[in-house]
């Protein structure tokens, strides 16, 4: 049993470091990263738009694909609504311009190297960094944070989070080579 539980501890440990949990309600950690326009962009910028930040752990992985073609099938529904959608991982913005040309990504990437932002937001891990993501209103203030993500329907399920309606598109369309 104790050898059951340590092992449990370490595996959490390993995958999931909380540093400073962002929690729904706050007001949401300022930053400023280069995107995969090569421009900097801060949280400031989006200010009177609701933003969805979404961390992943690396471009081009299988279930980071997933969820980003997820939000670039539905992005006209949530750029139609007024919300910005940022990917964010440690990757390189040289990474994320390819990743983002591959996969035919409207959304803006911002490149993390250091994470900084992943520490800031509580999404960095010993060995892996969390896939979660924080959903902010137009005034700077957390409504919702996603934790328990299913890389296939993400964008879907901030939808459904938002009551906004949409056609819900199948998880095979998804090409991820």
């Amino acid at each position: 049993m104790f050898k059951a539980l340590f092992i449990l501890f370490m595996v959490f440990s390993i995958f999931s470091i909380e540093c400073k949990k962002t929690k729904k309600g706050s007001l949401a950690p300022q930053f400023s990263s280069m995107g995969d326009d090569g421009k900097k962009h801060s949280l400031a910028d989006y200010k009177g738009k609701k933003v969805i930040l979404y961390f992943y752990p690396k471009d081009d992985s299988a279930w980071c694909t997933q969820e980003a073609q997820g939000f670039r099938d539905h992005f006209e529904i949530f750029k139609k609504n007024n919300i910005e959608i940022l990917g964010i991982s440690c990757d390189s913005v040289e990474t994320h311009k390819a990743f983002k040309a591959k996969h035919n990504l409207p959304f803006t990437l911002l490149s993390d190297p250091k994470s900084k932002i992943f520490k800031l937001y509580g999404a960095k891990g010993l060995l892996i960094n969390s896939r979660i993501s924080y959903l902010i209103n137009e005034s700077g203030i957390i409504l919702h944070v996603f934790s328990n993500i299913n890389s296939k329907t993400h964008a879907e399920d901030v939808l459904k989070y938002l009551g906004i309606k949409f056609k819900a598109i199948s998880a095979t369309s998804c090409n991820i080579n």
